[in-house]
């Protein structure tokens, strides 16, 4: 809260606000803008306020669908038998973010064990989903997840990933689901209780996202994400073993301290907003 001041004297002094939602759009910030803009009690032009606040009740209905989405889909999973874990934004939301509006996902990612990959995807085939390319028998051996499937929920297009790596083959590692996995965070959705990464693994996987090998654009909202889960788990985060084993993160850390304060309150617990 003791940024609030600081954000109104400078929003006050934004002169075009088309470009800075223009912007907020491309690194999915407009929810966090939004959310921030009202607690800072900015006033802004009607047309402004009122383009803002349609962006974020789209991403609050957009999520909401695709929460119902992946809600399906784990059950199916789990009555097939098939382990799985969430991967970012859908987990995020839950267990980092206090409004599920504010973190947009544009997809859904699901981590399973390689030799289940195949009956996944048969699985959400079976609940409607489309692959938007041919099935090949090297896509396992080649791409660290299966062509994406999509279905449409309420005139919004569904993407869908079933990952056997949650990192890319680029990647100099890999974080696959076996028995040398760290035991997953879970939360509950409709009823199913939904897992995804550990602790320790998911801030990794986040910063590997953020600053990986492939040539990626540097999204804000990743980077948000990384702060966001660091003070969610801070209570909970060995951060020597962090230190040792997942040097990338404390990089990461230590370039986004330039833009936010170290994590300080919210220890153990989730995070009020992310950023």
């Amino acid at each position: 809260m003791e940024l609030m001041p600081e954000l109104a004297r400078r929003a006050a002094a934004i002169g075009d606000w088309d470009a800075v939602l223009t912007m907020a759009e491309q690194h999915a910030l407009n929810p966090l803008l939004y959310t921030h803009l009202r607690a800072a009690q900015v006033s802004l032009a009607p047309l402004v306020s009122h383009r803002l606040q349609g962006l974020y009740v789209r991403h609050r209905r957009s999520n909401r669908i695709y929460l119902q989405a992946l809600s399906e889909i784990i059950g199916a999973l789990s009555r097939c038998g098939i382990d799985a874990r969430v991967l970012k934004g859908p987990a995020l939301m839950n267990l980092v973010y206090a409004d599920p509006a504010l973190r947009p996902v544009s997809d859904l990612d699901l981590l399973v064990p390689p030799q289940r990959a195949i009956d996944a995807q048969q699985v959400l085939a079976a609940l409607g989903y489309s692959a938007t390319e041919r099935q090949r028998p090297a896509s396992l051996r080649v791409h660290h997840h299966l062509p994406p499937v999509t279905r449409s929920i309420d005139g919004l297009l569904v993407h869908v990933e079933i990952h056997h790596d949650a990192l890319t083959r680029d990647d100099s590692c890999s974080l696959k689901l076996d028995e040398t996995r760290e035991a997953p965070v879970t939360f509950e959705l409709d009823g199913y209780r939904v897992s995804t990464l550990g602790p320790h693994e998911m801030l990794w996987h986040l910063c590997e996202h953020l600053v990986g090998p492939l040539p990626r654009p540097l999204r804000l909202i990743s980077l948000a994400d990384v702060i966001g889960w660091s003070a969610a788990f801070d209570g909970t985060l060995d951060w020597t073993r962090v230190r040792n084993r997942y040097p990338i993160v404390l990089n990461v850390l230590a370039l986004a301290h330039q833009t936010h304060p170290a994590p300080r309150e919210h220890r153990g617990t989730r995070a009020v907003h992310a950023a």
